[in-house]
């Protein structure tokens, strides 16, 4: 009779583990080699399927559309010396590589993968689902779905793998939206994320919760404006003294009204008016800059705005020629008689 539970293991920490084995070249003890079998380790019998089956590290890949990007070596160190000292607990969940028969994807489990990397055992218990490997969006919901259940995913890297999917064209907004239950709004905003620099990003998934969507969402209109080490700086400055969201877009909208240039006052500012009404304005600056303005609503004459292009259309063009008098060209020009038309 085979018992159908998760193979036990050594009792001990990982790290008397290690002591105790520095130099195996097979490793740490294995759980295939404990006296109870986690399941049948035949991949196409309905033990198998019911319960799972052991396989070969050598035979697992991490899938690269997986639902989590960054994993801590802390994290991974604390689930294999779990998995080390008691069993493991949850098997891996995977789905076969069509492109290469006898292996199989990691859609949840890759943290305990690694941990068994670590401790170099020669297999692991994994089940496997139905997952259309060849579909980038189908194994990111699917691991989504896992992962979330056991250890939610950050939100940086939700809209990160988000915008990559879309950016590739392996999704849309709706798909994801209608696949993860979350609103198009809530997906655009997160998507945010991806613009940012990678040390930035980096920065933010260490103090996740310091860096919320909104968050990312206010920050983003700071990419433009800074240097990478100024946002990093922001990012550091938002965590040590713990501003809240309020505060920093007073900090952006502050930063922006400094960094704008005062407009200079014109030289010379003459009123553009008809009757009592200023429907214009002409101005120089001390650049050479020359500003004339006519209001839309002003009521002139159509024949009066005509002649007005006219004349200064005139000016412009005995200014392209490089004149010196200008004044007294453009009267010469203005009153010479027009040619008559060649017949």
């Amino acid at each position: 009779m085979v018992l159908h539970t998760p193979p036990k293991g050594t009792g001990k920490s990982l790290e008397e583990l290690l002591a105790e084995h520095p130099d195996a070249p097979t490793g740490l003890p294995s759980p295939a080699s404990s006296a109870t079998h986690a399941t049948s380790q035949v991949p196409d019998s309905d033990q198998a399927r019911e319960f799972g089956f052991r396989v070969p590290l050598s035979k697992l890949k991490q899938h690269p559309w997986n639902a989590r990007i960054a994993r801590s070596p802390e994290r991974i160190r604390e689930i294999a010396s779990s998995m080390a000292g008691s069993r493991q607990y949850h098997p891996l969940a995977v789905t076969k590589d069509p492109a290469e028969p006898g292996t199989y994807f990691i859609f949840d489990g890759d943290t305990r993968f690694k941990a068994a990397e670590l401790l170099n055992w020669p297999d692991i218990w994994v089940l496997e689902g139905h997952v259309d490997a060849s579909s980038p969006l189908d194994v990111y919901v699917q691991s989504f779905r896992h992962t979330e259940d056991t250890d939610p995913i950050p939100q940086i890297d939700m809209g990160i793998r988000w915008a990559q999917l879309i950016s590739e064209k392996l999704a849309t907004q709706e798909q994801l939206a209608e696949r993860l239950g979350y609103h198009q709004a809530t997906i655009s905003r997160m998507l945010s994320f991806s613009r940012f620099p990678e040390r930035i990003q980096a920065f933010m998934r260490e103090n996740k919760e310091r860096f919320p969507y909104s968050v990312a969402g206010v920050l983003v209109s700071a990419i433009d404006s800074r240097t990478e080490e100024e946002l990093l700086a922001l990012c550091q400055r938002i965590v040590t003294e713990e501003i809240s969201r309020r505060a920093i877009e007073s900090l952006l909208k502050e930063k922006k009204q400094t960094a704008r240039a005062p407009r200079k006052a014109a030289v010379i500012s003459k009123p553009i008016r008809l009757g009592e009404s200023q429907v214009g304005m002409l101005r120089t600056y001390e650049t050479g800059a020359i500003e004339f303005k006519v209001q839309e609503a002003a009521s002139i004459d159509e024949k009066v705005l005509a002649e007005l292009v006219d004349l200064l259309g005139a000016a412009v063009e005995l200014v392209s020629t490089g004149e010196t008098n200008l004044r007294q060209a453009l009267i010469n020009k203005l009153t010479a008689p027009e040619k008559a038309p060649k017949k």
